[in-house]
């Protein structure tokens, strides 16, 4: 009985071992690439990214003063003169780090544009229950609203907004839009719209289920140590037995 006690005891340890080593892995992850910037740096990090695969120019221009003497717009990107007709075609994005209503957002989206001339604006919002809208990405007009949360950066979502504006950029090139298959990019600009809304829901009961297992692993922690005292109670009255 004290062997099978005591295997029982190695092994409840090990489990909760097991446990501790997974909460660290996910803990150090938690603590790499983009901890330590601010909220505008990890935009502009993920942004750059992007920007490059396309030869596009993605730049802080926060601090700099525009057209209406303003510093109005945190990011701007600047699309490949090569599919402008070398013409300068740009959209700008407002980073932010706390909540903001609907018609406060459209209208800082609307003095980044004017500011900078830009032909899009993208609203980036650091967690979703700062956003107007529930939805991670939607749009109206020129103007947009993403959530790309700068806890779990989601590249996907960056990606959408980017190439929702990179397409109203380009397709106002032309008057009639004409160079484009306007349906077919708005329907696949919806669908991937969709997708987004799916995995970011996903995204959000992993979120939850991590969080009640780590909940778990406390609780087993604090059992281990119960039944570890049951068994030295046990082993103990045992000996005393013998």
């Amino acid at each position: 009985m004290k062997e099978v006690a005591s295997d029982q005891d190695r092994q409840l340890r090990e489990l909760a071992t097991a446990v501790e080593v997974g909460k660290a892995r996910a803990h150090a992850a938690e603590l790499t690439a983009m901890k330590g910037f601010t909220y505008e740096e990890t935009v502009q990090h993920g942004l750059a990214a992007i920007a490059s695969v396309r030869e596009d120019t993605a730049e802080a221009i926060g601090r700099t003063t525009g057209l209406s003497g303003t510093q109005n717009g945190d990011l701007q990107v600047t699309i490949n003169p090569q599919e402008t007709g070398g013409r300068k075609v740009r959209f700008v994005l407002e980073c932010k780090d706390r909540r903001l209503s609907m018609p406060k957002t459209r209208e800082e989206l609307g003095k980044a544009i004017d500011n900078h001339a830009a032909r899009a604006a993208i609203a980036v919002f650091s967690r979703a229950d700062y956003a107007p809208n529930p939805l991670p990405f939607s749009w109206s007009g020129n103007q947009a609203v993403l959530v790309y949360d700068k806890n779990e950066p989601d590249g996907n979502a960056l990606k959408l907004a980017y190439a929702w504006a990179r397409w109203v950029c380009l397709r106002d090139l032309t008057a009639d839009g004409s160079a484009f298959d306007v349906g077919r990019i708005e329907a696949a600009l919806t669908r991937a719209r969709q997708a987004l809304a799916r995995e970011q829901s996903a995204r959000s009961c992993f979120t939850m289920a991590t969080k009640k297992i780590n909940e778990g692993a406390s609780h087993l922690t604090a059992l281990v140590d119960e039944v570890h005292a049951a068994l030295e109670e046990l082993a103990e009255e045992l000996n005393n037995k013998g």
